[in-house]
């Protein structure tokens, strides 16, 4: 069965080393020192949204895809909330391995509280 995917393109949207220095401003004041910036979100055929997104512990970049089980369709997830989860899922690993960590966890699937 083949799936369709819809990106969502944003108006303001960025180019990638502007993502790239999103996360690396994030990562400056990140409670473990991990910062992290959605690129994009792209949702399948039912709804499911995937976030892409650039994480850095200020010298190397990584690329993760991130999903939230608990998300439905209709409900509204901030890019923020997701960059503050993907912070804070960073803290799971010993620091040396943080972005390892994530990268091998990919798509990172994460837990988070929903507004409204």
């Amino acid at each position: 069965m083949l799936r369709a995917t819809v990106v969502e393109h944003f108006s303001d949207e960025l180019s990638p080393s502007d993502y790239r220095a999103r996360a690396a401003e994030r990562q400056k004041i990140a409670k473990h020192e991990v910062g992290a910036a959605v690129e994009r979100v792209r949702r399948d055929a039912e709804g499911a949204r995937t976030w892409d997104v650039v994480v850095t512990d200020g010298s190397e970049y990584h690329h993760l895809q991130v999903q939230i089980p608990g998300a439905g369709p209709q409900d509204a997830v901030p890019n923020s909330l997701v960059e503050t989860a993907v912070e804070e899922a960073a803290g799971r690993f010993a620091p040396s391995a943080r972005l390892a960590g994530l990268r091998d966890e990919s798509p990172l699937r994460l837990s988070v509280a929903l507004p409204g």
